[in-house]
């Protein structure tokens, strides 16, 4: 059962980032100063690349995303450990990885998974640096994506293939996956001389590969032809390293994909006339690796019904109060009226025994009472559009707006909230049968707009 068909998976790696929705997959190249080995170097354009590949592909805010990372400082450490109960394993693992291994396990977060056997439990423990995990989570909050997963790709790669040696190949180092049976073992080997070639002479990926592929030297060009030589010798450096493992091993071989990788695969199959293959993100069920998931799963609630019940519910009690009041208030007015209607029959038979100045205040009062209950009829009235109106606006798509206050003072309503497109407001406005302004609007660095309507009520 394909249990991420909605969800959007990201494989990070310092050259590029490959992204998996539904049926399509698409790459982000990168420049060399924006991620490294992992860690992000450069949050700002980051942000940039992804939220304008998001808008691009109308993916949709809140989605559901699991990202794969790809580096050295990802660590994978196998113990044995004796026969104790379950709930005691992990206080054994932190003992055993700061003793023996001389790690401070403040700057990791580590997940486990292990199987019991008659002598001994076996542990294989992932340990993530603390820094890459704030740094992802940070950027997919702000990118308004619903990150539900964290995972070390070389242990993804590892639970899916066995008996193979998977290659990372990045312009700095590189990682050997070599899965022999039931051992794994992983090797990084670093080289830092063409990252460093790169730098000192302002290039970008694109520039070194398309020096690679010029076939000769050029004529008195002794600064390019120096530079051009340079970057084959450590290109074939590393072609000459990965060939080592491929003599040393007879496995199954597999890069993961981009700009350099390809061009380091297209030489080594020329050199031993074979077929090597290249990995893909593919979608899985979320039980494989869930327990070495490196934030907490988060299922995402529906909450919108169980607010708009709450706030139903807040009407309805409000309304009846004011509903009751208004009642009680009618009731006495009535009264008074009856009085005063029967006060006015009274004073029929006697007016030209009564004083004048009597009979106006009478009626000043009479007058007084008919404003008062008009007054209340047009409060029960406005107050109706207010609920109606709250209704409205809960209703609306919370991707598009969420209101955040209501405020009614008899004949004002205001209403704040945000809305990632000022647009919608007009459209709003037009909605509303009063007359309404926008007294307040706030454009946020992301786009988002916090905005005060006031909406004033007539008769």
């Amino acid at each position: 059962m394909d249990f991420f068909k909605r969800e959007l998976n990201i494989l990070i790696s310092d050259m590029q980032i490959t992204m998996k929705y539904l049926d399509f997959k698409k790459e982000i190249i990168l420049e060399h100063s924006i991620i490294r080995n992992g860690y992000i170097l450069d949050e700002n354009y980051l942000f940039y690349l992804l939220n304008k590949f998001l808008k691009e592909n109308k993916i949709k805010n809140n989605i559901d995303t699991n990202i794969y990372i790809i580096s050295s400082d990802i660590l994978n450490i196998n113990l044995e450990l004796p026969i104790i109960n379950d709930d005691e394993i992990n206080s054994m693992i932190f003992y055993e990885i700061e003793d023996k291994y001389l790690l401070n396990l403040e700057n990791y977060k580590y997940k486990f998974k292990y199987i019991k056997n008659e002598e001994n439990i076996k542990v294989e423990v992932i340990l993530l640096p603390k820094e890459i995990i704030i740094d992802y989570i940070d950027l997919f909050k702000k990118l308004k994506l619903n990150l539900i997963g964290i995972y070390s790709y070389t242990e993804y790669i590892n639970s899916k293939l066995k008996e193979n040696i998977i290659i990372y190949l990045n312009i700095s180092h590189c990682i050997i996956l070599i899965n022999d049976f039931e051992k794994v073992y992983i090797n990084t080997i670093f080289n830092e001389d063409i990252s460093n070639l790169i730098n000192e002479n302002s290039l970008n990926i694109e520039d070194f590969l398309e020096i690679l592929e010029i076939n000769e030297n050029r004529a008195e060009d002794k600064s390019f032809n120096e530079l051009r030589n340079r970057m084959i010798n450590l290109k074939d450096n590393q072609v000459n390293l990965i060939n080592s493992y491929i003599n040393k091993y007879n496995l199954p071989i597999f890069f993961t994909e981009n700009l350099y990788s390809v061009k380091i695969v297209e030489d080594l199959e020329k050199y031993n006339e074979i077929k090597l293959n290249f990995l893909d993100i593919e979608v899985f069920p979320k039980d494989n690796l869930q327990l070495l998931n490196f934030i907490e799963f988060k299922i995402k609630k529906n909450t919108f019904k169980r607010e708009y019940v709450f706030i139903i519910l807040f009407l309805v009690i409000f309304n009846v109060l004011i509903f009751k009041n208004i009642n009680n208030k009618n009731k006495k007015l009535e009264n008074e009226i009856v009085y005063l209607n029967e006060s006015i029959n009274n004073n029929k038979k006697i007016l030209n025994t009564m004083n004048p100045e009597k009979i106006i205040s009478e009626n000043k009062r009479l007058k007084s009472l008919k404003e008062e209950d008009d007054n209340l009829k047009k409060l029960s009235k406005n107050n109706k559009y207010f609920e109606n109106l709250v209704i409205y606006f809960e209703n609306l798509d919370k991707e598009d707006i969420l209101v955040t206050n209501y405020e009614f003072n008899e004949s004002l309503i205001y209403i704040k909230g945000i809305v990632n497109d000022i647009n919608i407001l007009d459209n709003i406005k037009k909605d509303i049968e009063y007359k309404t302004r926008l007294i307040e609007k706030n454009v946020q660095d992301d786009l988002i707009v916090n905005f005060k309507l006031e909406i004033e009520l007539g008769d």
